[in-house]
């Protein structure tokens, strides 16, 4: 889609944010998509598979993931896969 920004954006990511006082100051550079995407296949389940895939869960004792979004989830292809 000509203009859109990203497909999923991470603006905290656990292994960097290390408390609220650290994460409130980035919740302001949140923003809807300058262009339309009303022609764009939005998928909420890509934001989780990025929060899954390319975060370092390792030193956590769970997964807590906050999904913001106003796309509903893609039908299941069989690209799909789960979670390690």
């Amino acid at each position: 889609m000509p203009g859109l920004e990203y497909t999923t954006k991470m603006y905290a990511d656990p292994t960097k944010v290390k408390d609220s006082a650290d994460f409130l100051p980035r919740s302001p550079t949140l923003k809807q998509a300058t262009v339309s995407s009303s022609s764009f296949d939005e998928d909420a389940f890509a934001g989780v598979m990025e929060s899954i895939d390319k975060v370092d869960w390792r030193q956590f004792g769970a997964r807590y993931v906050v999904l913001i979004t106003d796309a509903a989830p893609s039908k299941a292809t069989t690209n799909c896969r789960r979670p390690d």
